[in-house]
C-alpha cells in the first residue's frame, strides 16, 4: 500500500469477516450481496506490514461488516496489528465477550476496545434481532469494564451508544426508538451499576453534569473506561439504485476500507464493493 495512496488518510478500515451473529434492523449485514467470508490471515498481516512501512500512524479499525471477533485468528492479527500501528483500535457488538475473549482481547493490546452496544435496554436490544438475551449481553459487557479495571493494561475500553438522528431528512433513520435523555441515563446508570470497581455514584454525578448526546464525544467513567454517546442513521438507506445528480462524500481520500474479499474501497460505508478502485488479493 503506498504512502501517496495513505497521505491523507485518517481512518483505514481492515474487515476481516463479514460474519456476523447479529441482523440488527439499522445495519446492511442482512442485505449485503457479498458472501461471507473471513479473510486469510496471511493477508490480513500483509496489509498491516505495509501500512506500516508506509508509515501509517492513525487510527486502524477492526471495523466495516461482521463481528470480528468471529474470525479464528483475530487475536493473532490484532496482537500483530497492534505492536505496529499506534492506533489499532478493535469493534465488537460485545456479544463474544466470554471470559477466555477478554483476557485474549487485553493481551493482544490493541489501542482501544470499541463495544458498539447502540441500545442500552431490553427493549429495544431486540432491534439486534439475536437469541442472545440481554442479561447474558449486559454481562459479557460489564465483566469487560470489570477487567479492564481491574488489570494493568494501556487498552482503552469504550461503549458506543446511539440516539434517534431527529433532524434526519431520510425516513428511514426513524427505525430507531425515541429515548429522552433522562431514560437514556437511567438505562446507562443500570448497566453500570453491578460493576464492582466502578463507583456507580461517581458515573450518575458525570451522566448528570453533561449533555446527551455528548458534544465533547465521549464521557470518561473511570481510568481508561468511557461511553460515546451519538446520533444514528439507517446505515442501509445507503448505496441504493436511485441515481444522484449531485453531492459529494465528506470521506474520500481520507479513509480507505479494505473488505474481507480483499476489495480496497474508499468509504467505510461502501458495504458491497461499489467504489472498489484495486483488490489487495496476494499482496
Amino acid at each position: 500500500m503506498s504512502k501517496n495512496l495513505l497521505e491523507n488518510a485518517r481512518m483505514v478500515f481492515l474487515e476481516v469477516t463479514n460474519y456476523c451473529n447479529f441482523r440488527c434492523n439499522f445495519c446492511p449485514q442482512a442485505i449485503s450481496k457479498r458472501p461471507p467470508e473471513h479473510m486469510d490471515t496471511e493477508l490480513a498481516k500483509n496489509l498491516i506490514r505495509q501500512l506500516y512501512e508506509a508509515g501509517y500512524e492513525n487510527n486502524l479499525y477492526f471495523h466495516l461488516l461482521g463481528e470480528p471477533l468471529l474470525h479464528p485468528d483475530i487475536f493473532e492479527i490484532v496482537e500483530f496489528a497492534a505492536k505496529r500501528i499506534p492506533r489499532a483500535i478493535l469493534f465488537t457488538n460485545g456479544s463474544l465477550l466470554t471470559k477466555n475473549n477478554i483476557e485474549s482481547i487485553f493481551d493482544a493490546c490493541p489501542y482501544e476496545l470499541m463495544i458498539s452496544m447502540q441500545l442500552v435496554d431490553e427493549q429495544s436490544f431486540k432491534l439486534r434481532c439475536s437469541s442472545m438475551s440481554w442479561n447474558r449481553y449486559i454481562s459479557g459487557i460489564r465483566n469487560a469494564v470489570q477487567y479492564k479495571l481491574t488489570h494493568n493494561t494501556p487498552t482503552l475500553l469504550r461503549m458506543s451508544v446511539g440516539m434517534r438522528k431527529e433532524d434526519s431528512i431520510y425516513p428511514q433513520d426513524d427505525y430507531f426508538p425515541r429515548v429522552s435523555p433522562s431514560s437514556l441515563r437511567a438505562n446507562m446508570l443500570e448497566l453500570f451499576s453491578d460493576i464492582p470497581s466502578l463507583d456507580s455514584q461517581q458515573v450518575q454525578e458525570l451522566l448528570n453534569s453533561v449533555e446527551i448526546p455528548f458534544k465533547g464525544g465521549h464521557l470518561e467513567l473511570a481510568l481508561g473506561v468511557s461511553v460515546s454517546i451519538k446520533p444514528m442513521g439507517n446505515w442501509r438507506r445507503i448505496y441504493r439504485d436511485e441515481k444522484v445528480e449531485k453531492g459529494s462524500c465528506p470521506h474520500v481520500g481520507k479513509e480507505f476500507g479494505i473488505l474481507s474479499n480483499g476489495n480496497l474501497v474508499l468509504c467505510h460505508l461502501d458495504y458491497d464493493g461499489k467504489t472498489t478502485f484495486a483488490k489487495c488479493e496476494g499482496w
